[in-house]
This record gives C-alpha cells, sequence and structure tokens, in this order.
C-alpha cells in the first residue's frame, strides 16, 4: 500500500510538468509601456496589443513603473472608463497609493482626453477610439496581484495601507 502512494508521489510532479509544458493555458499578465521620445503608449495582454498615442499630463517624473489598477468607469450617457496607476517606489520596496503625492487632490490614471479635469493626472491616450481599443487589451489581463499600496499623506482616521488588484504593470521609457 505505501508503494503505491510513493509511486504516485513520485511521478505526479512529472506528470504535472509534462503536461504544463505542453499545455495551451498561458497565464499572462498586461505590460503597458509608454515611450517618451515617441508619445506612444503600448499595451500588450492575452487577447493581443494595441499602440496609441499618448502624452503625459503631469505625472511625478522620478517614477518609471506605475502598478495599473483595475478598470473603473462612469454610467451615464457617455460612460468615461479609466484605470488607476499606483507607482513603485523609488527604494522597491513597494507601492504608492494613487494619489498624486504633491498634489492629494490629484488621482493618478491611465485614460482618455474625455476624462481629463484638474482632478486627474497620468498617462492620457489622445484617440477615444484608440483609447476605447486600448482599455479591451488591458483589461483582458488573465492574471492579477492584490497588492498593498501605501498613501504618501493620511490624516487621523484614515488608512495608512489599501490592497489593490493589480492587472498589469506601466513603464514609462
Amino acid at each position: 500500500m505505501f508503494g503505491l502512494s510513493y509511486k504516485i508521489l513520485f511521478f505526479l510532479p512529472i506528470f504535472c510538468l509534462a503536461f504544463a509544458k505542453n499545455s495551451t493555458f498561458s497565464l499572462k499578465t498586461t505590460k503597458c509601456q509608454f515611450i517618451s521620445a515617441k508619445n506612444e503608449l503600448f499595451c500588450d495582454s492575452y487577447k493581443g496589443n494595441k499602440t496609441c498615442e499618448a502624452i503625459i499630463d503631469s505625472l511625478p517624473l522620478n517614477f518609471t513603473l506605475f502598478a495599473i489598477g483595475e478598470f473603473k468607469a462612469t454610467a451615464g450617457q457617455i460612460p468615461l472608463t479609466w484605470f488607476r496607476l499606483f507607482p513603485r517606489k523609488i527604494d522597491n520596496t513597494g507601492w504608492w497609493y494613487y494619489k498624486h503625492m504633491r498634489e492629494e487632490n490629484k488621482k493618478m490614471s491611465l485614460h482618455s482626453k474625455d476624462k481629463v479635469s484638474k482632478y486627474n493626472t497620468g498617462i492620457v491616450v489622445v484617440d477615444s477610439l484608440c483609447w476605447n481599443q486600448m482599455a479591451q487589451v488591458i483589461k483582458s489581463s488573465s492574471t492579477f496581484d492584490v497588492i498593498q499600496t501605501e498613501r504618501y499623506n493620511y490624516g487621523i482616521f484614515a488608512k495608512p495601507f489599501y490592497r489593490v488588484k493589480m492587472i498589469g504593470t506601466l513603464e514609462i521609457l
């Protein structure tokens, strides 16, 4: 009886590795790059990739890596969509919350030009049609991670940390 269970324990990992190697299932998270020299945003995910013309709207320039948060949308006749951006700490020990460090009421996000307001900052896709296609690529991420983000400033009653669902990363080149 013990001989059979040991054989199963020995061969099961080998079988699983062989199956995983030949499997068509692939875990893939969204990866985006903003190429500053070309003002282009490129995103690659499970459903393909997309490149759009984009601009930086007053992001803190010392950050080059951001976590992309979950898809957000407003209701109404013309719904607006966006993804929050969470900057990676310079010392690489974690992530900051999406509120702008110098201006607490500004929120960092990846969004279309239709969402531009005095309260939004981040990467802005110039063409609305291109943004709709880009948003589909970004939110098609087949994997995600839950990260802890730290607030730069917080009041007495506010939490210093927030858990966030990250669906991808954005790198500024």
